[in-house]
């Protein structure tokens, strides 16, 4: 029961934190997010397992969306999100209530041309 989604959380956690902002993390929270309507688990509880696996998909959407604008590193990029990913974490945060990370340039940085 909740111990092993408990359990659960913390691997995807893992998974979400070394891997790409894509459709496997959009299937991994859509997971929670099915299994926390059932249970009545909060996105803004991070000691659920859902609030766990959201707080995680946040973080790396909002890392993956910062560009620093150093155009001659282009590796130190982050990947564009695949549109399919996009749009269903978009789905998941407004079902969840949440705002989806827009794309943030850092201070100091140059723009893209």
């Amino acid at each position: 029961g909740e111990e092993a989604w408990h359990h659960l959380s913390s691997e995807a956690v893992q998974v979400i934190a070394h891997g790409d902002i894509d459709e496997t993390a959009a299937a991994i929270l859509g997971s929670f997010v099915a299994e926390g309507r059932r249970r009545g688990w909060s996105a803004a509880d991070s000691s659920s397992p859902l609030g766990a696996v959201f707080a995680a998909v946040q973080s790396e959407w909002l890392r993956s969306t910062v560009r620093d604008g150093e155009l001659e590193d282009a590796l130190h990029e982050p990947l564009p999100i695949p549109e399919a990913a996009d749009q269903r974490l978009r789905g998941l945060f407004a079902e969840l209530g949440a705002a989806a990370p827009e794309p943030v340039a850092v201070r100091g940085a140059t723009p893209p041309q």
